[in-house]
């Protein structure tokens, strides 16, 4: 939303914040800009939302015992609980996932569940929430409707499990045009595909991402990995969500998952062998490891560079090559501690000869250390001052 409206519609609201809605209900009025939606407690105490016409800009915005908070207010944030979920500040819209957020906190408003401003405790009234606030897929809704191309979709869909042979093949199924399918035998071989919308997306094209309540992960990333593959599945059996996000339109797919547990086994169960060669190839793995020598500084060929991303903010990048045939790093810590790394694949994490680990680290970070633990030993890499 551009600086003037903001200050315009913040004048507005501080200035004739009552103009309009009664105290213990929800009410609407049309703007200049688009639509603006009030739940009043009394001239002290209120919640706005204001949805800009372009479908693409909201602003919230609190008045808490006279004091403003909310959105383009320095320094002064709120978070909205209703008596299902907890939204932190839901007004801050940075991607598909926070405009689902705000889409579910809408939901539920309309829903009548009770609605609480954070930690200060002032419950907002929900009566006629459902008669003022338009339902998502009514012409009279406008608030970031273009932030995504198409509508979100969310469906209940049934878990079942077919063995064919040594494969065990699952599928999610909403309907025809909704559903996830993955298979797995004891080569450890895993495929997964889905149909979102009636088309196909491939796991090896790295078309879709997949979550099931934590961070969205490229399809093949959990199909690869066997930290992310495990939470993937107990999530299932859980019947978690199960987020699945099209690329490159970023339209997320919710599917309910129904009946997971009973045709997901338990990991831990003689029936999951979908996993069996992973835990023999670690175990395997792991006796050629204890076949290396020691790990020393000619282990691995190091550099540090900054790198600029098409999206995001500039930052830096240790990247981190073999030179052994086999070596495990289980830890990576730079500057004793004082920076935070990440990386695609979590460790612990073995290399071959030749394969690399990327570290990232934010483009403030000076790095002068890089500290590698491994199953064989530790080593230090120090570098020349980059900043």
């Amino acid at each position: 939303m551009n600086k003037f409206l903001i200050a315009s519609v913040t004048a507005l609201l501080c200035s004739n914040a009552l103009a309009y809605g009664e105290a213990g209900q929800w009410s609407s009025r049309k703007t200049q800009n688009g639509m603006e939606y009030a739940a009043v407690i009394d001239d002290q105490n209120k919640l706005i939302i204001s949805c800009d016409k372009n479908g693409k800009d909201i602003a919230m915005y609190a008045t808490i015992k006279g004091v403003q908070v909310g959105t383009d207010v320095y320094d002064k944030t709120f978070d909205i609980q209703t008596s299902k979920s907890y939204y932190r500040t839901p007004y801050v819209i940075n991607g598909d996932r926070s405009i689902l957020n705000f889409f579910y906190l809408w939901d539920e408003i309309r829903a009548g569940h009770s609605i609480m401003l954070d930690q200060r405790g002032l419950k907002l009234p929900t009566a006629n929430a459902s008669q003022v606030l338009p339902a998502r897929d009514s012409s009279e809704f406008i608030c970031l409707t273009k932030g995504i191309k198409k509508k979100d979709y969310q469906a209940p869909a049934q878990v079942t499990h077919t063995k064919v042979g040594n494969e065990h093949r699952y599928s999610i199924v909403a309907d025809d045009k909704h559903a996830l399918y993955f298979a797995c035998d004891n080569t450890n071989k895993i495929t997964m595909r889905a149909i979102l919308n009636g088309d196909q997306y491939d796991v090896e094209k790295g078309s879709f991402y997949v979550s099931v309540g934590d961070k969205a992960e490229p399809a093949s990333v959990i199909t690869n990995n066997k930290t992310y593959l495990d939470k993937f599945w107990d999530g299932l059996r859980e019947n978690k969500p199960l987020y699945l996000i099209s690329q490159p339109d970023n339209i997320t797919y919710v599917l309910t998952p129904q009946g997971g547990s009973s045709a997901l086994p338990d990991r831990t169960s003689s029936d999951f062998t979908c996993l069996t060669a992973d835990t023999i190839a670690h175990k395997k793995n792991d006796a050629l490891l204890a076949q290396q020598g020691p790990t020393t500084a000619s282990t691995f060929s190091v550099n540090v560079r900054p790198i600029i991303p098409n999206k995001g903010l500039p930052s830096k990048v240790i990247t981190i090559v073999s030179h052994s045939d086999r070596v495990k790093i289980t830890k990576a810590v730079v500057n004793r501690g004082q920076c935070q790394v990440k990386s695609i694949y979590p460790l612990p994490l073995t290399l071959a000869f030749g394969k690399e680990l990327m570290l990232y680290t934010g483009y403030d970070c000076n790095v002068l250390e890089l500290n590698l633990s491994t199953t064989n030993g530790d080593v230090e890499y120090q570098f020349q001052p980059q900043n």
